[in-house]
């Protein structure tokens, strides 16, 4: 057993000071994440409190305009949540979707022909595309409104050819009337005769 009196305080000291430089008894106090905003409240807080003591006049301003801020929000969120409400109301009562009654076959091929004389050549295009659904439909009188032109091609009676060529006038009229690429005489002639080819591929029934 060593004596007590034979250790050096200084050897004790420099021990524990080894010891607890160790990485072990690191004791870092880490930050909330959202402490920031804490330090940004008070600051809020401290300098609306500056504008009051040396700008009275100021800080009721900011006060009232702050009021009407909030008033003008809460009077908009009222009237989104009345409107949504009632449209909804309204679109329940509506009953469901009517069919609307449309243009015929010829109508359109009509409508093609004036437009195509006229160098409109995209709006053209899409009225051949309309004559070809029509011609296709159970009923020539009636079209959903609410199908797109994809819609009605898979509606559509073809044998696999032809349901292979409606593929193509669909993503012809999409890339010419929704995309804006621009559609030429020679464009508008070639989707004629492959619309005129798609009329001849309806399934057998």
């Amino acid at each position: 057993m060593i004596a007590q009196g034979l250790i050096a305080p200084d050897s004790v000291r420099l021990v524990l000071k080894q010891v607890f430089s160790d990485r072990a008894y690191a004791w870092n106090e880490r930050e909330h994440p959202l402490a920031f905003l804490g330090r940004w409240l008070q600051w809020l807080i401290n300098q609306l409190g500056d504008l009051a003591t040396h700008h009275p006049g100021a800080y009721y301003a900011l006060l009232c305009a702050l009021v009407v801020v909030l008033a003008a929000i809460m009077v908009h969120a009222g009237w989104i949540v009345w409107h949504s409400v009632r449209a909804r109301r309204r679109d329940e009562g509506a009953g469901p979707p009517v069919t609307r009654r449309a243009h015929d076959a010829a109508w359109h091929v009509a409508e093609f022909r004036r437009l195509a004389a006229a160098g409109r050549y995209t709006e053209a295009l899409a009225h051949r595309f309309m004559a070809l659904v029509t011609e296709l439909q159970a009923s020539a009188t009636l079209l959903d409104a609410s199908r797109t032109p994809a819609e009605h091609a898979r509606a559509a009676q073809l044998d696999p050819t032809g349901r292979a060529k409606m593929e193509l006038l669909v993503d012809e009229l999409y890339r010419r009337v929704f995309g804006g690429a621009p559609c030429t005489a020679a464009e508008l002639s070639a989707f004629d005769g492959l619309a005129a080819e798609v009329g001849a591929h309806r399934a057998a029934r």
